[in-house]
């Protein structure tokens, strides 16, 4: 119908209409309830303008994307924001709210592939940690239970 849609999308809407304004890129990833309508009314008039997503996006869940709007590549449009008429979010950016405004990112990226940086190590440090601190906290209990073997001697 005229939607330039790139390889390995997901999109889990059905609220798209002006196909032929709407351009998604590879890998990107549309919410269930999202609405790219690629028109918008005024009093007198309706206008109609492109939608451009570019590849690995992510547009949440009840977001809404308006008119003459962009999405560069790796760009997230977090769930039930909307990206104002003419905005722009920049490649590897991420937005959320009504209207969308720019959020620092939780998790380094990878300048390489784009992905989360995975810390093993991190991880593990937590772990140990986690155990030496519950083990502290049992700790008081340690002589009751080295008497309980002398008590059941004495009955």
């Amino acid at each position: 119908m005229g939607a330039k849609i790139g390889k390995n999308c997901y999109i889990g809407t059905s609220r798209i209409s002006c196909y032929d304004l709407i351009h998604i890129g590879d890998g990107t990833s549309i919410g269930i309830g999202s609405q790219l309508l690629g028109y918008s009314v005024a009093s007198d008039c309706i206008e109609f303008n492109i939608i451009d997503i570019g590849r690995d996006c992510y547009v949440g869940a009840n977001s809404v994307l308006s008119i003459n709007t962009l999405m560069g590549d790796g760009a997230m449009l977090l769930e039930q924001s909307q990206l104002a008429p003419g905005s722009v979010i920049p490649s590897g950016k991420v937005a959320s709210g009504s209207p969308a405004r720019s959020l620092k990112m939780d998790q380094p990226l990878s300048v390489a592939t784009g992905t989360a940086v995975n810390e093993p190590e991190l991880g593990r440090f937590k772990l140990i940690t986690g155990f030496l601190i519950s083990g502290l906290i049992f700790l008081p209990l340690v002589p009751f239970l080295a008497s309980i073997p002398g008590m059941l001697l004495l009955l």
